[in-house]
């Protein structure tokens, strides 16, 4: 009889997520949302190829001042514009004979964000008509402070089931449960919905006016340990 109730807690502990041993009782508790993105990160890219990198370099800094004055005049806030990465390189084009220089690349991404989706598809005419050559992201997300909120939503959620399931256990093994221990690994994540990725300036004009946002996903883990009696 002994061995089939210690073989019963096993199985109950299994599958609600938890571990018992002598004093304690350990339960991982889990808590997802799906939850309307606040926020659009709009990642372009201007690129330009001359024979030297000094004029790669002078070209695309023209196009990309274009560009962001252009964004400027249809009241894009400055705040919400962000240049980046800069590189430049020699392009080869490779042949059976070897490799041939056809000159230098330089390549400037610009980052820009907007609370207002209705706006992307004229944020990404404006930018292709100003030069950019190439939109490398459109990504849904959180703002900054709708993922605070909702990080600590769904953590304490997560707490609540771990609760939940320490009461459970507790109740089904003839214990009581006493105070919490400790709680470690409190995971948050969310990955943000990628729109669209890799198009060209020619095909992103087309595609814009298709660009629609999607629910993410919020969710968190945590472990808490109870001391019982």
């Amino acid at each position: 009889m002994k061995l089939h109730y210690i073989a019963l807690v096993a199985v109950l502990a299994l599958l609600i997520g938890c571990t018992v041993d002598d004093r304690t009782l350990t339960t991982q508790g889990f808590a997802e949302l799906e939850v309307e993105p606040d926020e659009a990160t709009l990642m372009i890219a201007v690129e330009t190829l001359a024979g030297t990198a000094d004029e790669a370099k002078d070209e695309n800094a023209v196009i990309v001042d274009n560009v962001l004055a252009t964004l400027y005049k249809i009241n894009v806030p400055r705040e919400n514009i962000e240049t980046l990465n800069f590189n430049i390189y020699e392009q080869y084009d490779w042949t059976q004979d070897g490799r041939e220089s056809i000159g230098f690349r330089a390549s400037h991404s610009i980052k820009i964000e907007t609370e207002d989706f209705d706006d992307l598809g004229k944020i990404i005419d404006a930018a292709v008509d100003a030069g950019a050559t190439r939109i490398s992201s459109i990504n849904f997300g959180l703002s900054d402070a709708r993922e605070k909120q909702l990080k600590q939503q769904v953590i304490t959620e997560a707490g609540e089931d771990a609760r939940e399931k320490a009461e459970a256990l507790a109740a089904g093994t003839g214990v009581r449960l006493g105070k919490v221990k400790s709680v470690s690994n409190a995971d948050f994540r969310y990955v943000p919905y990628m729109a669209m990725e890799g198009l060209s300036g020619a095909d992103a004009k087309e595609a814009s006016t298709q660009i629609s946002p999607r629910d993410v996903n919020v969710n968190a883990a945590v472990e808490v340990t109870y001391s019982i009696r």
